[in-house]
């Protein structure tokens, strides 16, 4: 062994571990939408709740499924070496996100946005979409480009042409413009009838009031409850939200449950002012009518299983 060779081995092995750098540890953590890894336990756990957010908002209000493919990675890394706040990059079938979340007036802007784009400004944009978010993406295009460009677009998509260069005529991010032209469609689009049991479970959801009344924790109110608390400003305000979300879903209810659905929308209508009494009459209403609903879900089930 050459001498200099022979000290500099000798000194490292005298060297107490102490002095040694520390290895960085990088945390990970799976969820069913994507892996969130981060050196920071926080931002890690902080981006993977917005994650299984927009999952669970995905599989149980949108009725979305994931799209297919490798499961999408998120990095968290708050270094002002990255050229974006949020990035996305797709290779080799890989979808990679990275993230810098900043201060906590951006850091739920950027972690919403990454856990989106880990979801489809990835896969759907690389061509690899089911056929639901596929056909949204077809008329999202068809929105910015003329029939014969549209066409010519779709023949291109055909013989496997990437599809980002096409965007960026008209999208500086085209991940970006994805997200907000995806979401105008679904807005626009119109009702959808729910089945039997979706429309009950969501009844339900929207009959079920959690509250913090005394400021010792949250509780569930029946009815009854919630009208004896009715003076409350914070639950006539969620009342109000609740109202306005049966409103906008009323139309996509099954048939069988529309009369339960009026019911607790008249309930929710005459919270605000009507007295202790009325609402009770009204949510005995809504009780009745609930319990209809489901017993004539049963015979409708029973009906289509003879028919099978």
């Amino acid at each position: 062994m050459r001498p200099w060779l022979a000290l500099v081995c000798a000194s490292l092995a005298a060297a107490p571990a102490d002095d040694l750098p520390p290895a960085s540890r990088v945390a990970e953590r799976e969820s069913t939408l994507a892996t969130v890894a981060s050196e920071s336990r926080d931002g890690m756990f902080y981006v993977g709740a917005h994650v299984d957010a927009l999952e669970v908002y995905l599989r149980n209000a949108a009725g979305v499924g994931l799209p297919p493919g490798r499961k999408p990675r998120i990095e968290v890394a708050d270094v002002a070496g990255l050229a974006d706040d949020v990035a996305c990059l797709v290779q080799g079938g890989h979808v990679l996100v990275t993230v810098r979340l900043g201060g906590a007036d951006v850091a739920p802007l950027r972690a919403g946005e990454a856990a989106a784009r880990a979801w489809l400004a990835a896969e759907v944009l690389a061509g690899r979409g089911g056929p639901a978010e596929s056909l949204l993406l077809a008329r999202a295009l068809r929105r910015s480009f003329s029939a014969s460009e549209f066409a010519a677009v779709l023949a291109g998509a055909g013989r496997g042409e990437p599809i980002e260069p096409v965007l960026a005529r008209f999208a500086t991010n085209p991940g970006l413009w994805w997200l907000a032209t995806r979401q105008s469609l679904i807005d626009a689009r119109p009702p959808l009838c729910l089945g039997v049991r979706e429309s009950l479970a969501e009844l339900d959801d929207l009959a079920r009031f959690v509250h913090d009344p005394v400021g010792l924790g949250d509780v569930v109110l029946t009815g009854p409850q919630a009208a004896r608390l009715s003076h409350l400003p914070a639950l006539r305000e969620a009342m109000a939200a609740r109202l306005l979300r049966l409103r906008r879903d009323i139309l996509r209810q099954n048939p069988v449950a529309h009369n339960a659905w009026r019911s607790l929308g008249a309930w929710l209508e005459a919270y605000p002012t009507a007295s202790e009494t009325e609402l009770g009459r009204l949510w005995q209403t809504y009780i009745d009518d609930r319990a209809a609903a489901s017993r004539l879900a049963d015979e409708v089930e029973r009906a289509l299983g003879s028919a099978r």
